[in-house]
């Protein structure tokens, strides 16, 4: 997949990029434990590992070791994309308006 060069984010990479993660996630959903769905939805609110940890009372570091195990089961390398998997499992309208704020 090539991205437009000299261009941040515009509505058809964007698009793209939602279509490529979301074919990568296909098992995703009988992957991750209850607990790391919950990490993963704070992710995907764009929350910090130290809000997420506050809010499920646990520690920063079993936050972080929760994520490892996320990014690996999704076959991703950052939060971005986690949360993106997040926002597009619920649903299509979820993930273009994310997609119509990323472009503002």
């Amino acid at each position: 997949m090539s991205w437009p060069v000299g261009s941040w984010a515009n509505r058809r990479a964007t698009a793209d990029f939602v279509e490529h993660l979301t074919d990568n996630f296909s098992d995703a959903n009988d992957e991750l434990t209850g607990r790391e769905w919950e990490i993963a939805e704070g992710v995907g609110r764009g929350l910090r590992n130290k809000e997420i940890a506050h809010r499920l009372s646990i520690s920063e570091k079993t936050v972080k070791s929760h994520l490892n195990n996320i990014f690996r089961k999704l076959r991703v390398d950052n939060r971005f994309a986690a949360g993106m998997y997040v926002l597009a499992r619920h649903g299509p309208l979820v993930a273009l308006l994310v997609q119509a704020a990323i472009l503002e």
